[in-house]
């Protein structure tokens, strides 16, 4: 019995000389785990004052010069992980006051403006204007192959735009909530009373996305599509919500682009997302809207877009004069805004 209880007594010290063992490596991993996220928020801590610090340094360097931030020291924040233009609102209070202390923000917004809404030449490709001569009317190319359905959101009475591509044979698919019937019918015409946002809910009576209106009308696997729009600032949210495959879609984009809030930082987010497909080729200051200054620039706060899918185009600098005669023209329903904007030299003075 005795040689048996030693054996018992034995057998429990291992036990708990290894439960002490098994504590002891808990413990020590606890304890890793802990150093290790020291050494992570440490090393945020410092990338971030780097960033800052990059910022402050940038400003002084064109502290007595009115040049605008170069594409350089764009990617040099861009590249950071703790500071990126594109998501300003992510990177905490300190780091915006002392963006706009030191003009940063200021230079990146209107460097974004410069880059994403400047109009490129297409090469081999000629502008035409359809519709008419003043609102209702945009730019597009004389390029129309392979191009049998077209999108065109928002409507009021105005249809001159639509009937030019009817009359190319085009099928125009047409969203206006806003009216009870089309101003002129005409067989390619196919109206519906629903309007364009970017997100459903059920109280959002006759309002639809375009994703899925697409996939309404079997329009799915088209690649060579156009989109017209003109939905009072809605198009923002629009397009926010659009992948690149849906965008892709569309051989074209034109319409209105409403600036009302022209420092909003998501409208460049936006542009450039566009621009990841397609390539401006015209734009054209709207009269009947207003010249808000951002930071230095003056800007017209609502803006006649035309883009073309990059793929199977090649583009060069434009050095035309804006706005070009016989493709853009006054608004002559406004005395008060009768004025000729050269948007370009507005943009780059």
């Amino acid at each position: 019995i005795n040689t048996e209880l030693e054996k018992l007594n034995y057998q429990k010290n291992i036990i708990n000389e290894g439960n002490k063992n098994n504590n002891m490596i808990i413990k020590l991993f606890g304890l890793l785990n802990i150093l290790s996220i020291i050494a992570i928020l440490f090393i945020s801590y410092i990338e971030k004052e780097k960033t800052i610090n990059q910022i402050i340094e940038l400003s002084k360097k064109d502290k007595n010069k009115q040049n605008a931030i170069t594409s350089h020291d764009v990617s040099v924040i861009e590249n950071n992980k703790n500071f990126s233009w594109t998501k300003l609102e992510y990177i905490g209070e300190n780091e915006i006051l002392i963006c706009q202390q030191n003009n940063i923000y200021k230079k990146v917004l209107k460097f974004n403006l410069n880059k994403f809404i400047n109009p490129k030449k297409v090469l081999g490709k000629n502008k035409i204007r359809l519709g008419n001569k003043y609102d209702g009317g945009y730019v597009l190319l004389d390029d129309f192959d392979n191009i049998q359905i077209a999108y065109s959101l928002g409507i009021s009475t105005e249809v001159s735009f639509d009937k030019e591509l009817a009359d190319r044979n085009i099928d125009i698919f047409m969203y206006d909530h806003t009216i009870e019937n089309l101003p002129y019918k005409n067989p390619k015409f196919h109206w519906k009373k629903i309007g364009l946002t970017g997100k459903t809910t059920i109280k959002q009576k006759n309002m639809e996305s375009l994703d899925k209106l697409i996939s309404y009308n079997g329009h799915s696997h088209e690649q060579n599509m156009i989109l017209k729009l003109d939905i009072e600032s809605f198009e923002w949210t629009l397009f926010e919500s659009l992948s690149s495959d849906i965008l892709k879609q569309f051989k074209y984009i034109v319409g209105e682009f409403h600036f009302t809030d022209i420092k909003n930082i998501n409208y460049y987010n936006i542009l450039k997302k566009i621009q990841k497909t397609h390539q401006v080729f015209h734009l054209h200051c709207n009269n009947c809207g207003k010249i808000i200054d951002l930071y230095g620039y003056k800007i017209c706060n609502l803006l006649e877009i035309s883009y073309i899918k990059k793929e199977g185009y090649q583009f060069i600098n434009d050095d035309s004069i804006y706005p070009i005669n016989d493709l853009d023209y006054k608004n002559c329903n406004r005395k008060d805004l009768s004025y000729i904007l050269n948007i370009l030299n507005e943009i780059n003075p």
